[in-house]
């Protein structure tokens, strides 16, 4: 993980991101890592992936490496979650305990990833819908959202602005926007 890092930064968030949107989906199976085959059509190119997802050489690279040292042992649901928790802290970011010995799933589901996994023009109550479906807080979507779409070494703040003028700031003409900072600080309570 520090080695992709280490060649491109953005690799980081992309590891977290491709973790995210494979938990959104039936829960942290690998399944996002699957092409699409004769019994099933992948998640990979659901809306909210297709041309988005990175990272897939990454894991590959790594998975690889496991085999050799330890075939069959590790895998590539546990390699995700271990990936993302990884590239977080080496970024400067949290470090969370990652519960080992998922196992990887045989399917993928790209209707339920179109469904499940929130859209990039999705507001600021679709997204929190779906944050709340899967067990994530208001918090947990700011958080993870601006690792995301940003990067881990810009402050959220931003994304918080963006989601509140998604849904409640006024348009004052030629694109302006008036917004009523109470409501950016109350975030933060």
């Amino acid at each position: 993980v520090l080695e992709a890092i280490k060649e491109e930064s953005r690799m980081g968030a992309s590891l977290l991101r491709l973790h995210f949107h494979d938990c959104f989906v039936n829960g942290c199976d690998g399944s996002v890592l699957l092409d699409d085959n004769a019994t099933f059509t992948g998640e990979k190119t659901a809306f909210p992936n297709a041309g988005s997802l990175r990272g897939f050489e990454v894991v590959d690279r790594i998975k690889a490496k496991l085999e050799e040292a330890c075939p069959g042992v590790v895998s590539c649901a546990d390699l995700l979650a271990l990936a993302a928790r990884y590239a977080v802290y080496h970024l400067g970011g949290p470090s969370w305990d990652a519960k080992l010995g998922r196992r990887d799933s045989l399917t993928a589901n790209r209707t339920a990833a179109n469904i499940f996994i929130p859209g990039p023009l999705s507001n600021l109550s679709t997204l929190t819908a779906s944050f709340a479906a899967v067990g994530l807080s208001f918090k947990d979507m700011v958080a993870l959202s601006g690792m995301i779409f940003f990067s881990p070494t810009v402050y959220p703040t931003i994304l918080i602005y963006i989601l509140i003028c998604n849904s409640s700031c006024e348009q004052k003409g030629h694109g302006a926007i008036e917004v009523d900072l109470s409501k950016l600080l109350s975030c933060y309570d």
